[in-house]
């Protein structure tokens, strides 16, 4: 069995688990094969089954991306920033500090999953640059100002 190589073979029967066929892998037999034909036999199973990962991935990607809100701003926007306690270990050490500070100026767009945030350096003493996952648009309206006093 040391000559056996193994060859995709696309199924027609669906899968019960995702829209694409099944992809089963059998172990076929060469004997006597030349090089270079074995050469070719080869690169058209990577072709192959790089295809069938790459359809495999888009439709993945599809699937999990369908109820995704894309987050895009634009300098000069207000936003709300997240404490994650990795980056504000100071800031995070209490269930009852808060969870996040602002609003403050998106000042550029380094792309569409990072902004360079106005931070006051000498506040936070982080990099001002955060990922959109931190990032929460500031909708104008101050909470503590709707608040009357008692």
């Amino acid at each position: 069995m040391a000559d056996a190589l193994l060859c995709a073979v696309d199924v027609e029967e669906e899968d019960e688990r995702s829209d694409s066929p099944r992809t089963i892998f059998k172990a076929v037999k060469r004997v006597n094969m030349e090089a270079s034909k074995r050469a070719d036999f080869v690169r058209k199973i990577h072709v192959k089954t790089k295809e069938l990962i790459e359809k495999k991935g888009k439709s993945n990607a599809a699937r999990m991306n369908k109820k995704r809100k894309e987050m895009l701003f634009k300098p000069g926007d207000m936003v709300w920033v997240h404490f994650r306690k990795d980056r504000f270990p100071k800031l995070r050490k209490s269930k009852l500090k808060p969870r996040g500070a602002g609003p403050y100026k998106v000042l550029a767009k380094i792309n569409d999953n990072a902004y360079s945030i106005d931070l006051p350096v000498d506040e936070f003493g982080v990099s001002n640059s955060f990922n959109v996952a931190d990032l929460t648009p500031y909708d104008g309206e101050d909470l503590g100002a709707s608040v009357d006093a008692f």
